[in-house]
């Protein structure tokens, strides 16, 4: 439905400007949004410099350098959107002369589609714009509770929320690693899902392993009281998972039956 509304906008007229503004529809578009945008991003601050400030060498480890790694990208593509947005407003407001690529740039804020130049940055991700902004802001939230307090690991950590979701998995195995002294290599990640739907409901960080959420099962349902996979729910395409917890262990202690 989002798409074909998007097709239906991108096929109305963007040239008309309307009485008494001197804006043609998509300027009109543009400019609200730049508004509710700017004001969105105003705190999503990622100042690397300030976070490795505040993270001494001694306390980086594999969970600490994904977490930078995650902020670096965050700010890239933050970054970008706030000079894109700033260099439209110059543009429209005749203090620069307007290009292709700010033309396009206005053009897909009125069709409510992710412009290129940010999913150039971003992650793949099939939202519509409005939507795309509020995950963004969402995922982002996620950073800036972990800049809060660089040396720890969150309780519960979104992996749907980050540009690269393996690098946590990998994390996980080479903590293992590191502690119990085994050969990276040889580590496999396994699951435990637990009985918790909300991520708030987990008050300490897993014992073994890390504890995370935001995955689902598409045409599929998770049975809470078996602890396994169901037939779907009539008219429930998607079926959030409960909190799970990820381990790392060797491959040769790895279950196989029922595979």
């Amino acid at each position: 439905q989002s798409q074909t509304s998007g097709q239906i906008l991108e096929l109305q007229p963007k040239g008309a400007a309307a009485a008494g503004t001197g804006q043609n529809p998509a300027q009109r578009v543009a400019f609200h949004f730049r508004r509710y945008l700017g004001k969105r991003l105003t705190m999503l601050i990622f100042d690397i410099e300030e976070i490795l400030g505040n993270l001494p060498e001694d306390e980086r480890g594999p969970y600490q350098y994904v977490f930078l790694q995650e902020c670096g990208r965050m700010k890239l593509l933050v970054d970008e959107i706030k000079r894109s947005l700033k260099e439209l407003d110059m543009g429209l407001n005749g203090e620069l002369t307007m290009t292709e690529r700010m033309e396009s740039l206005q053009d897909a804020l009125y069709i409510e589609r992710v412009p290129e130049i940010w999913s150039a940055r971003a992650y793949p991700c099939m939202r519509t714009l409005g939507s795309w902004t509020s995950n963004l802001v969402e995922r982002a939230q996620q950073l800036l509770a972990w800049v809060d307090s660089p040396t720890t690991t969150p309780n519960v950590v979104n992996v749907s929320y980050l540009f690269n979701p393996q690098s946590f998995l990998t994390a996980v195995m080479q903590t293992t690693s590191r502690r119990s002294n085994l050969e990276l290599d040889k580590l496999v990640v396994v699951t435990e899902v637990t009985r918790k739907m909300d991520p708030d409901e987990i008050d300490m960080p897993a014992r073994d392993g890390a504890y995370i959420c935001g995955l689902s099962l598409e045409g599929a349902s998770w049975n809470m009281q078996s602890g396994s996979i169901d037939n779907a729910i009539p008219r429930q395409m998607i079926c959030p998972m409960p909190v799970i917890n990820c381990k790392a262990i060797v491959s040769d202690r790895m279950e196989k039956k029922g595979i």
